[in-house]
């Protein structure tokens, strides 16, 4: 701990003011007291003698007044405080610190904020480096698609141009952003105001009895108050009959279990500060079908073919007989057939040499046709009888 050793105040020898060196006056340490005596703080350590000689006088604590021991108090707080103060000067000054960075602005603003516009406008946005050492690169985005820039609206400032804003311009982002330091950006968010647009499908068919649902799609900026209307006045809105569902997208219209009653026109106002607007939908409501249950066919259907099925394993025996009656009888015939093929023509051939030489050639031909119509007409009618006696005893 410090403590006072020395208090300079007259040389005892000459009687005269004893001046200290500017340096103890100075030094952090020395302390003026009140009867124009100086008082110096020290550890007590490296005081060397040729100090001591320089120093008038050596007092304790008991020569010193009442108000300089005070004064050595406070001075004492002090010389406490200002090494305190020293050290916490130096750990701020060894503290890491970050330069000054640069700002972007946009427009003049340093801050996102939001620009109000309207439809058909056309908006012009400069990004701009303000605090910068050297050239910056800055990049534009809409929304999160970056914008292509010119080689010369890159650097320290660039700007861009949204033409012809739509409605669906409404809400995109534009956002600056330093090349090097992406954190660092503005963004500008667009305000669109625009008149409500309304869509939907503006005709409906529906059985009586079927649910029903009126769609009518709005878009508007600021946002439309919404109301139904049906053949011109407000609708009347029925419990466990009418439901209306808005949301900042739409309002919708369910009718549940519709009757003859809800045919009409039905009207989706929009309504604005600045505009009204107004579309229509046609509900058309048709008698309820008759419906062919499905469910008893198909049932029919399966009891019909497991019947059959039934009946073909009961009768397998006399199908199997009609089989092979059939087999016959086709053998039969084949029989004929054959015979026909290969006798017939040789009897024509033994009748037309017997043909007057004197006929022509057509005669020829039509006698020789008419013989064999008659012929043809014989072997059907033997085939017959031949194949009724086949049955016949078969049977």
């Amino acid at each position: 701990m410090p403590f006072p050793i020395t208090v300079f105040s007259k040389n005892p020898q000459t009687e005269t003011d004893f001046e200290p060196n500017v340096f103890y006056l100075l030094d952090s340490t020395v302390i003026k007291c009140s009867n124009s005596s100086i008082i110096m703080m020290v550890t007590g350590k490296g005081v060397s003698s040729q100090k001591e000689k320089r120093l008038a006088k050596e007092v304790s604590f008991s020569e010193l007044s009442r108000s300089d021991l005070n004064s050595l108090k406070m001075a004492w707080k002090t010389s406490s405080l200002m090494q305190m103060c020293r050290f916490l000067l130096l750990v701020i000054l060894f503290l890491p610190h970050k330069m000054t960075s640069s700002v972007l602005t946009v427009n003049g603003k340093t801050e996102n904020y939001i620009l109000d516009t309207e439809l058909g406008f056309e908006e012009s946005l400069k990004c701009a480096v303000q605090n910068h050492t050297r050239e910056e690169e800055l990049l534009w985005y809409r929304g999160e698609g970056r914008v292509d820039l010119k080689s010369g609206n890159k650097i320290n400032s660039s700007s861009v141009c949204v033409t012809s804003i739509s409605e669906n311009d409404n809400g995109i982002t534009f956002t600056c952003k330093l090349q090097k330091n992406q954190s660092v950006s503005i963004s500008v968010v667009l305000n669109v105001t625009f008149p409500p647009l309304l869509s939907g499908n503006d005709l409906q068919t529906a059985e009586e009895g079927n649910d029903v649902k009126l769609v009518c799609n709005v878009k508007s900026n600021p946002q439309a108050q919404m109301t139904w209307y049906k053949d011109g006045s407000i609708l009347n809105l029925e419990k466990d009959h009418h439901q209306i569902q808005q949301t900042s997208e739409y309002l919708q219209l369910s009718i549940t279990k519709v009757k003859k009653s809800d045919n009409g026109t039905y009207s989706c106002t929009a309504i604005t500060f600045t505009e009204r607007k107004t579309k229509d939908f046609h509900l058309i409501v048709k008698d309820k079908a008759v419906t062919i249950p499905i469910e008893p066919i198909v049932a029919a259907c399966i009891v019909v073919f497991l019947t059959l099925c039934f009946g073909l394993l009961a009768r397998r025996k006399r199908i199997m007989k009609m089989r092979k009656l059939r087999c016959h009888l086709i053998r039969q015939e084949f029989y004929i057939r054959t015979s026909l093929t290969y006798e017939v023509p040789s009897v024509f051939i033994a009748i037309i040499k017997f043909i007057p030489v004197k006929l022509s050639e057509v005669m020829k031909k039509q006698f020789i046709m008419h013989l064999a119509v008659v012929a043809m007409t014989n072997l059907i009618y033997l085939q017959n009888t031949f194949r009724k006696k086949a049955v016949k005893n078969e049977k």
